[in-house]
């Protein structure tokens, strides 16, 4: 009886000793807050983790849709997105010297470069919030305009601050539409096939890849000026 009392006695010690050695390991358990925006009401399922789609929508979110003329077009417009918001700086910065040799600024040209990119980088935390207040259409006119309105700017310069001026215009249509051109051809993908889409959208830069060249032969036949065309 006293044997069998002992060994439950230590059955007990060794559960405690065991229970006790796992709570020093710290297993804890994680679980992370996922903010989201639900639109279906009384709806609590969301298809993917940060909840960008959602059952109950009525979209299909499993297969492709038809290729309408409709969809063809949108999709042609965030390619002229994409390629619109990188070629300025592309083909400006492939003729420095017919530039400063004209307007002058040869100690400050660089910035003319330099402007564009880090008015991009300035804009770009904003996109989303942005878009997902407006609208994309609308965050998409906003940026094209404010290329055009850059590529006048520059195009019609007399002096290097004026042209670095209007490359920032230009830097702050190119971070607007950059990042509302991947965000809309996502979002009008199929979840599987997002990559492929993107994909595609990404490599319509293409064509401009000798991008100095085609700067080059623009600046000797004509004038660099007719790059902002």
């Amino acid at each position: 009886m006293a044997g069998t009392t002992r060994h439950h006695a230590s059955n007990s010690d060794g559960s405690l000793e065991t229970s006790t050695r796992s709570l020093e390991k710290g297993a804890v358990e994680q679980i992370e807050m996922i903010k989201t925006n639900e639109r279906v009401p009384g709806h609590a399922n969301y298809y993917e983790k940060d909840g960008l789609r959602t059952y109950g929508d009525d979209e299909d979110h499993d297969h492709e849709p038809p290729m309408t003329m409709s969809r063809f077009m949108s999709l042609v417009a965030m390619a002229f997105l994409w390629t619109g918001s990188q070629i300025p700086v592309y083909l400006f910065g492939g003729v420095p010297p017919y530039i400063y040799r004209e307007l002058g600024g040869i100690d400050r040209w660089i910035w003319f470069v330099l402007a564009n990119l880090l008015s991009l980088a300035a804009v770009c935390p904003f996109v989303g919030s942005l878009s997902d207040l407006i609208g994309r259409r609308y965050v998409a006119i906003i940026g094209a305009v404010f290329i055009v309105l850059g590529m006048i700017v520059c195009s019609t310069a007399h002096t290097m601050n004026v042209f670095i001026c209007g490359m920032v215009f230009a830097g702050v249509g190119a971070g607007i539409n950059e990042l509302t051109a991947l965000a809309a051809t996502s979002e009008m993908a199929p979840t599987r096939k997002r990559g492929k889409y993107v994909a595609v959208l990404v490599f319509t830069i293409v064509p401009f890849c000798p991008s100095v060249l085609w700067a080059q032969l623009i600046a000797y036949y004509s004038n660099w000026r007719y790059i902002g065309v």
